[in-house]
Protein backbone atom coordinates (compact mmCIF):
# COMPACT_ATOMS: atom_id res chain seq x y z
CA UNK A 1 0.00 0.00 0.00
CA UNK A 2 2.59 2.39 0.93
CA UNK A 3 4.93 1.75 -2.03
CA UNK A 4 1.71 1.96 -4.38
CA UNK A 5 1.15 5.35 -2.25
CA UNK A 6 4.17 6.91 -4.16
CA UNK A 7 4.96 8.00 -0.02
CA UNK A 8 8.68 7.85 0.34
CA UNK A 9 10.10 5.40 2.88
CA UNK A 10 13.01 3.72 4.50
CA UNK A 11 12.82 0.72 6.62
CA UNK A 12 14.55 0.94 10.50
CA UNK A 13 16.18 -1.17 12.31
CA UNK A 14 14.94 -4.42 10.30
CA UNK A 15 14.69 -5.39 6.61
CA UNK A 16 12.33 -7.48 4.58
CA UNK A 17 13.45 -9.90 1.63
CA UNK A 18 10.36 -9.80 -0.79
CA UNK A 19 10.75 -5.41 -0.40
CA UNK A 20 13.42 -4.30 -2.80
CA UNK A 21 13.85 -1.33 -0.57
CA UNK A 22 16.49 0.30 1.44
CA UNK A 23 16.76 0.49 5.15
CA UNK A 24 19.61 0.96 8.17
CA UNK A 25 20.22 -1.04 10.40
CA UNK A 26 22.35 -2.53 12.85
CA UNK A 27 24.58 -5.25 11.70
CA UNK A 28 22.36 -8.10 13.30
CA UNK A 29 24.71 -10.72 13.01
CA UNK A 30 27.52 -8.81 14.67
CA UNK A 31 26.06 -7.99 17.41
CA UNK A 32 25.08 -11.46 18.53
CA UNK A 33 28.15 -12.38 17.66
CA UNK A 34 29.41 -9.59 20.03
CA UNK A 35 26.94 -11.05 22.55
CA UNK A 36 27.53 -14.80 22.16
CA UNK A 37 31.49 -14.02 22.53
CA UNK A 38 30.92 -12.20 25.74
CA UNK A 39 29.00 -14.88 27.45
CA UNK A 40 31.88 -17.98 26.15
CA UNK A 41 35.03 -15.31 27.49
CA UNK A 42 32.24 -15.76 30.59
CA UNK A 43 32.83 -19.46 30.84
CA UNK A 44 29.21 -20.16 29.22
CA UNK A 45 29.45 -23.24 27.30
CA UNK A 46 25.65 -24.48 27.26
CA UNK A 47 23.92 -21.06 26.07
CA UNK A 48 20.13 -20.71 25.61
CA UNK A 49 19.20 -18.98 22.85
CA UNK A 50 15.58 -17.67 22.68
CA UNK A 51 14.92 -16.52 19.19
CA UNK A 52 11.41 -16.59 17.49
CA UNK A 53 9.70 -18.28 13.80
CA UNK A 54 12.29 -20.00 11.94
CA UNK A 55 11.11 -18.08 9.02
CA UNK A 56 11.73 -14.74 10.68
CA UNK A 57 14.99 -12.89 8.93
CA UNK A 58 16.13 -11.56 11.77
CA UNK A 59 15.86 -14.66 14.31
CA UNK A 60 18.08 -16.12 11.08
CA UNK A 61 20.75 -13.96 11.05
CA UNK A 62 20.78 -13.42 14.35
CA UNK A 63 21.03 -16.96 14.88
CA UNK A 64 23.80 -17.18 11.72
CA UNK A 65 25.85 -14.49 14.77
CA UNK A 66 25.85 -16.60 17.54
CA UNK A 67 27.10 -19.56 15.40
CA UNK A 68 30.31 -17.31 14.42
CA UNK A 69 31.26 -16.90 17.81
CA UNK A 70 31.00 -20.17 18.77
CA UNK A 71 33.35 -21.28 15.34
CA UNK A 72 35.58 -17.97 16.56
CA UNK A 73 36.33 -19.62 19.94
CA UNK A 74 36.60 -23.07 18.19
CA UNK A 75 33.87 -24.39 19.52
CA UNK A 76 30.60 -26.40 18.13
CA UNK A 77 27.88 -24.53 18.12
CA UNK A 78 25.75 -27.45 19.04
CA UNK A 79 27.20 -27.89 22.04
CA UNK A 80 27.03 -24.68 22.87
CA UNK A 81 23.57 -23.37 21.47
CA UNK A 82 20.50 -24.33 22.98
CA UNK A 83 18.08 -22.82 20.08
CA UNK A 84 14.13 -22.70 21.20
CA UNK A 85 11.70 -21.05 18.87
CA UNK A 86 8.71 -18.62 20.80
CA UNK A 87 5.68 -18.30 18.69
CA UNK A 88 6.40 -14.62 19.65
CA UNK A 89 9.59 -12.81 20.85
CA UNK A 90 7.93 -11.48 23.86
CA UNK A 91 7.71 -10.77 27.62
CA UNK A 92 4.73 -12.83 28.23
CA UNK A 93 5.51 -15.37 25.84
CA UNK A 94 9.08 -15.80 27.09
CA UNK A 95 7.86 -16.11 30.68
CA UNK A 96 5.53 -18.52 30.04
CA UNK A 97 7.85 -20.82 28.35
CA UNK A 98 11.04 -20.24 31.07
CA UNK A 99 8.13 -20.83 33.51
CA UNK A 100 6.96 -23.94 32.16
CA UNK A 101 10.44 -25.77 31.58
CA UNK A 102 10.92 -29.06 33.35
CA UNK A 103 13.75 -29.21 35.32
CA UNK A 104 15.46 -31.33 33.12
CA UNK A 105 15.56 -28.73 30.60
CA UNK A 106 17.56 -26.03 32.76
CA UNK A 107 20.87 -27.18 31.78
CA UNK A 108 21.69 -24.11 30.79
CA UNK A 109 23.65 -21.48 32.60
CA UNK A 110 23.24 -18.21 30.20
CA UNK A 111 20.56 -17.03 28.11
CA UNK A 112 20.58 -14.69 25.01
CA UNK A 113 17.26 -13.59 23.97
CA UNK A 114 16.37 -11.97 20.69
CA UNK A 115 14.97 -8.86 22.19
CA UNK A 116 15.12 -7.42 26.06
CA UNK A 117 11.72 -7.82 25.93
CA UNK A 118 11.75 -11.55 25.76
CA UNK A 119 15.05 -11.48 27.65
CA UNK A 120 12.79 -9.74 30.75
CA UNK A 121 10.19 -12.21 30.56
CA UNK A 122 12.95 -15.03 31.19
CA UNK A 123 14.78 -13.44 33.87
CA UNK A 124 11.13 -12.99 36.04
CA UNK A 125 10.19 -17.02 35.18
CA UNK A 126 13.95 -17.53 36.40
CA UNK A 127 14.08 -15.78 40.02
CA UNK A 128 10.58 -17.12 40.27
CA UNK A 129 12.22 -20.29 39.96
CA UNK A 130 14.39 -19.70 43.03
CA UNK A 131 17.22 -18.91 40.68
CA UNK A 132 19.58 -15.90 41.12
CA UNK A 133 20.76 -13.73 38.31
CA UNK A 134 23.58 -13.74 37.41
CA UNK A 135 24.82 -16.04 39.74
CA UNK A 136 22.76 -18.82 39.15
CA UNK A 137 22.09 -18.09 35.07
CA UNK A 138 23.13 -15.12 33.00
CA UNK A 139 20.39 -13.31 30.98
CA UNK A 140 21.70 -10.91 28.01
CA UNK A 141 19.12 -8.71 25.55
CA UNK A 142 19.30 -7.10 22.25
CA UNK A 143 18.02 -3.76 21.80
CA UNK A 144 19.08 -2.06 24.63
CA UNK A 145 15.90 -0.50 25.39
CA UNK A 146 15.27 2.38 28.23
CA UNK A 147 13.98 -0.19 30.67
CA UNK A 148 16.52 -2.44 30.67
CA UNK A 149 19.15 -0.29 32.61
CA UNK A 150 16.20 0.37 34.96
CA UNK A 151 15.08 -3.43 36.00
CA UNK A 152 15.65 -4.56 39.35
CA UNK A 153 18.42 -6.44 38.01
CA UNK A 154 19.69 -4.40 34.87
CA UNK A 155 19.75 -6.07 31.94
CA UNK A 156 23.36 -6.83 29.81
CA UNK A 157 22.35 -6.19 26.09
CA UNK A 158 23.40 -5.25 22.60
CA UNK A 159 22.60 -1.74 21.32
CA UNK A 160 20.80 -0.74 18.05
CA UNK A 161 21.63 3.04 18.50
CA UNK A 162 18.22 3.79 17.22
CA UNK A 163 18.86 7.31 17.32
CA UNK A 164 21.06 7.10 14.96
CA UNK A 165 19.52 4.93 13.00
CA UNK A 166 16.10 7.60 13.10
CA UNK A 167 18.42 10.43 12.07
CA UNK A 168 19.85 8.73 8.87
CA UNK A 169 16.18 7.61 7.71
CA UNK A 170 15.29 11.19 8.03
CA UNK A 171 17.89 12.19 6.09
CA UNK A 172 17.43 9.58 3.57
CA UNK A 173 13.66 10.37 3.08
CA UNK A 174 14.86 14.11 2.74
CA UNK A 175 17.71 13.36 0.29
CA UNK A 176 15.33 10.93 -1.85
CA UNK A 177 17.53 8.43 -1.41
CA UNK A 178 15.22 5.40 -0.32
CA UNK A 179 16.95 2.77 -1.62
CA UNK A 180 20.10 2.44 -0.10
CA UNK A 181 21.05 0.10 2.41
CA UNK A 182 22.77 1.55 5.21
CA UNK A 183 24.90 -1.23 8.27
CA UNK A 184 25.09 0.42 11.92
CA UNK A 185 27.80 -1.28 14.22
CA UNK A 186 26.09 -2.48 17.24
CA UNK A 187 27.45 -2.00 20.57
CA UNK A 188 27.45 -4.62 23.54
CA UNK A 189 26.39 -2.73 26.95
CA UNK A 190 27.37 -5.16 30.13
CA UNK A 191 25.31 -4.39 33.02
CA UNK A 192 24.03 -6.32 36.34
CA UNK A 193 23.01 -9.56 34.76
CA UNK A 194 25.82 -11.46 33.46
CA UNK A 195 28.49 -12.54 35.03
CA UNK A 196 31.50 -15.28 35.21
CA UNK A 197 30.03 -18.97 34.83
CA UNK A 198 29.68 -20.18 39.05
CA UNK A 199 28.30 -23.42 38.52
CA UNK A 200 25.35 -25.92 36.63
CA UNK A 201 21.94 -24.54 37.23
CA UNK A 202 21.17 -28.32 38.49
Amino acid sequence: MLENSGTPFIFATAYYPKYMKGYVMTDLSDGERLAIEYLIDSGHRRIMFLGTNENSPSNFTRISGAKLACANRNLNSKDVLDVRRLPLPTFDVAYEYVKDLSDSDMDFTAVAAINDMTAMGAMKALTERGLKIPDDISIIGYDNLLFSELSTVSLSTVSQNTHEIARICVEKIMEHKTDERIIIKPKLIIRSSTGERRGNTK
